[in-house]
């Protein structure tokens, strides 16, 4: 999980992160893109995920944008099929999310 500091300038190569871009799809041909909005006040402060097995290898099962949203955590929709408990990640106070960095090959690798 890439993060910064709230209200800190935008470095090159963050663009498409900070102005809602998207970005290129990895992995194999199944699943389906995917993209959630909020208010526009609302900030990304992590995920919950849950992990998954696919021929032997830690695959990436479901994932669930958290935000910050004046003062309180509001979890979105869950994207994927959760596999067992989930396991959560945040962006210390003062700072969010601007991206994810992952392997791939035929799936998004956990």
């Amino acid at each position: 999980m890439l993060v910064r500091e709230r209200g800190a300038s935008v470095e090159p190569g963050e663009e498409a992160a900070a102005d809602g871009g998207r970005t290129r799809l990895l992995g194999g041909s199944g699943g389906s893109a995917f993209e959630e909005r909020l208010d526009p006040a609302a900030r990304l402060i992590g995920f919950r995920y849950t992990i998954g097995e696919y021929f032997g290898h830690r695959v990436l099962a479901s994932i669930q944008p958290l935000f910050r949203i004046e003062g309180r955590v509001e979890a979105a929709r869950t994207f994927g099929q959760p596999r067992g408990e989930p396991m959560e990640i945040t962006a210390g106070e003062g700072f969010e999310v601007i991206g994810l960095e992952a392997r791939s090959g035929d799936v998004f690798d956990g």
